[in-house]
């Protein structure tokens, strides 16, 4: 056991092994699966019992890692550049690769493995500059991109824990000046003081080094754009249906002194991910808060909802842009959802689902025991699936069940439950709805039709007096997108070219944010039932389909941007224009103006009014 604090104190740096689970017999290549634990700071090897999986003829392979201080600090020195536990877990696989075959092993057929963090160490192995060392992988409820997993570099924390322990720490004092004191220290003493001093502790970019050190990562997770490793690679990925359900359902957590307590948790998950304005932060926070919630506070009464949202902030959303990532790079990947609860200790709450490693139990044998009959027709199901895919890329080569791939263009996902079956687009709303979020990339170049504007409303602000005009006065407005350009400018540069706003209209501007092409479906489903109810499409829906449009194109658009305009103080005239007198559809029964109708009114063009 590596050294750690927790239930149990103890340990001992001398702890990479290897805990190894091999068939009885000897006497063929088989394929591996290399599993990675879900440890920081505390957690061991023979946590995970591989009796169960080694049934279906594979070899598992459960490896220890170094933790805590002594795995995942960075301090920026030649000597400790970070990430010591990845490079346990590399040099682990390197030992397979060189050994597995006196076991029975194909060194040729490895599958990494990890749950949590555990799920996230297999991610960040297939970004390495190491040698690849595996040729599958399986990421359950795991993410680079997860909370918590990726940080800073923390070279002042061996300072911090040296002064502790009574070292004299000067201002030119650095981390490699305190390491051989440090060395001295009985291990579980420093952990206990880096407790102490609430040390963080998690996978950091380690600075480049010319001294021939080999670097595991340079890159912050969305940075990491090496994606050839990830080409072709077969990845089994998904997560839980209800991931946080138990940090809402301890027995003291369902009280309103609860929920006072955790504050406002969507403010600062956003805070933790978005580098925005405290302006923004609230806006950001108040749109998300709406979406999960509606207009109820944060109460036992919201609790399913809490639990929804925390769920996909946390691993949910994390692990849907790792799997963009791996399509876009060119792996076949293989999507899950466990949803099973017959053999959890939340099966009772109304409303609850599969919680954060509660599919572990079906695949290892561990501390928490699964009862027979249903559970373990689960367990043999899950079992088989998962050594399908170590044996042959493939959960389900005999198409028993039936298990799609994912593409670009569609999500399939296998419900595993008590009855698995194929679905698409798991939690399709609110992973679209978090997508406007995380997809919006505001560094992206172009818009070079304003900046044309721009550089117009320049020029006429420095030269429009020799014309007689007053630079001073100058009202910008457009229609359509032009409207919509007018918008932009408001929020653009600071300099103002205007005094008073013209005629504002809309145009169809592609909201702030982009969905996946997959999401198509789920968000034409929403309109068609609110805007259609019953109805097909056709003559006989002309009105509402003329509605619809609109409103998606035109009028919602219009009124966020009076929204915006209020809220920052504009002063904002609003107006509606129903006149059909001179329409062409004056006759067709419940129409009204048509878009650019008022045109012909304000400007000289083709079209002829009537008097």
């Amino acid at each position: 056991m590596c050294p750690q604090i927790y239930k149990e104190v103890g340990g001992t740096l001398q702890c990479l092994s290897l805990n190894m689970y091999v068939p009885q017999t000897i006497n063929t290549r088989r394929a591996v699966l290399v599993w990675f634990p879900s440890y920081f700071k505390h957690g061991c090897a023979s946590d995970y019992g591989g009796q169960h999986l080694v049934k279906e003829d594979i070899i598992v392979v459960v490896v220890n890692f170094r933790l805590g201080i002594y795995g995942f600090s960075c301090l920026n020195e030649p000597a400790f550049p970070g990430n010591t536990a990845l490079r346990d877990q590399d040099a682990a696989l390197r030992w397979i690769k060189n050994y597995i075959h006196k076991f029975g092993g194909d060194p040729h057929a490895v599958t990494i493995g990890g749950q949590g963090y555990g799920g996230g160490f297999v991610d960040i192995h297939m970004y390495s500059e190491f040698e690849r060392l595996y040729d599958k992988a399986i990421i359950q409820s795991g993410s680079i991109f997860a909370k918590g997993f990726f940080g800073k570099s923390n070279p002042s924390s061996v300072l911090k824990i040296a002064k502790h322990l009574g070292q004299t720490i000067g201002k030119n004092t650095r981390p490699r000046d305190v390491l051989p004191f440090l060395s001295k220290i009985d291990p579980v003493k420093l952990l206990n003081v880096s407790n102490i001093l609430d040390i963080k502790v998690n996978i950091c970019k380690e600075q480049y080094y010319k001294s021939g050190i080999q670097n595991f990562i340079t890159k912050g997770p969305h940075h990491l754009n090496k994606l050839d490793k990830i080409k072709d690679t077969k990845i089994l990925v998904g997560y839980n249906s209800m991931e946080l359900l138990g940090v809402y359902v301890q027995d003291n957590n369902n009280t309103p002194e609860f929920y006072k307590s955790l504050g406002n948790v969507f403010y600062k998950r956003i805070s933790q991910t978005f580098q925005l304005s405290e302006k923004e932060k609230q806006e950001l926070t108040k749109r998300i808060r709406k979406f999960y919630l509606g207009g109820q506070e944060m109460s036992p009464a919201t609790r399913i909802q809490l639990i929804e949202s925390s769920s996909d902030l946390y691993v949910n959303h994390p692990v849907e842009m790792s799997v963009d990532r791996f399509i876009h790079a060119g792996a076949t990947v293989y999507k899950y959802l466990f949803s099973y609860t017959g053999d959890s200790q939340f099966k009772n709450i109304k409303g609850s689902g599969a919680s954060n490693e509660e599919e572990l139990k079906y695949l290892f044998e561990m501390k928490t025991k699964i009862k027979g009959g249903e559970g373990g027709r689960i367990r043999n199901t899950l079992i088989r699936l998962w050594a399908n895919f170590v044996k042959y890329g493939n959960p389900s080569p005999k198409g028993k069940p039936s298990w799609s791939k994912v593409t670009g263009e569609s999500r399939p996902y296998l419900d595993i439950n008590s009855e698995t079956q194929m679905k698409n687009n798991v939690f399709r709303q609110r992973m679209a709805f978090l997508d406007l979020l995380f997809y919006n990339d505001a560094l992206a170049p172009g818009n070079q039709g304003l900046k044309d504007q721009i550089a117009a409303l320049r020029w006429i602000k420095e030269s429009i007096g020799a014309f007689g005009g007053n630079a001073n006065k100058v009202t910008i407005a457009g229609e359509s997108y032009g409207g919509g350009s007018l918008d932009l400018h408001l929020y653009s540069i600071p300099q103002s070219y205007y005094k008073n706003l013209g005629d504002v209209f809309s145009n169809y501007l592609k909201d702030n944010f982009v969905l996946r092409e997959y999401e198509v479906d789920s968000v034409s489903d929403i309109f068609r039932r609110f805007d259609l109810g019953g109805k097909s499409i056709g003559p006989e829906s002309m009105l509402e389909l003329i509605d619809l449009t609109l409103d998606y194109k035109l009028n919602n658009a219009a009124e966020r941007s009076v929204n915006k305009l209020t809220e920052q103080g504009g002063q904002v005239y609003k107006y509606l224009f129903s006149y059909v007198g001179g329409s062409v559809y004056k006759n067709v029964t419940g129409v009204g103006a048509m878009h650019t109708e008022e045109l012909k009114y304000l400007l000289c063009n083709e079209l002829i009014i009537e008097y």
